[in-house]
């Protein structure tokens, strides 16, 4: 959930920029998003609550401190599973594409289903990861003798509807 909120905060962020006084757009515009969060973060808004570009700067600032908060929140939450991961199953970060994230799953998906995992194919299945059969590129049987010989049906032609169109009252 913690993920979804940073990425909710950094969509709230960008999107704001969108609308934002051209003075604060261009002044962010071009900047990645950490170094965006960061410069967002330590700026200092002053003025009025009646200048927009004001209270923009205010709002943006709000939300990147809440992103980096979340960004620390995340750290912390990836240290306690690295260490779990470190304890429980240590080379199974050091397969390729699995972070913290992905093995504390696989973890969690296995620890709570042990009797779907009996071979390599089932833990394959399971975790999606199982080949898709290739296609002989022959149609599908449909069981019927007369399927392969049927003689087609025309289809249905109808008469197209003429448009109608009112005239225009600007």
């Amino acid at each position: 959930m913690t993920l979804k909120a940073r990425t909710a905060a950094i969509n709230q962020i960008k999107g704001l920029l969108v609308s934002a006084p051209d003075k604060v757009r261009a002044k962010y515009r071009g900047l990645g998003t950490s170094a965006m969060i960061t410069a967002l973060q330590r700026t200092r808004p002053s003025g009025h609550t009646a200048d927009p570009e004001y209270v923009c700067l205010l709002t943006l600032k709000a939300l990147a401190t809440r992103c980096q908060s979340l960004s620390e929140e995340i750290a912390t939450a990836d240290a306690a599973l690295q260490e779990i991961l470190d304890t429980y199953a240590p080379m199974l970060c050091d397969l390729p594409g699995v972070g913290t994230e992905v093995a504390s799953q696989l973890l969690v998906t296995v620890g709570d289903n042990p009797d779907r995992l009996e071979n390599e194919a089932q833990f394959a299945a399971l975790v999606g990861v199982a080949p898709i059969p290739a296609s002989s590129g022959k149609p599908p049987v449909t069981g019927s003798a007369e399927a392969g010989t049927a003689t087609p049906t025309t289809p249905c032609i109808r008469e197209p509807t003429p448009c109608i169109r009112e005239p225009w009252h600007g």
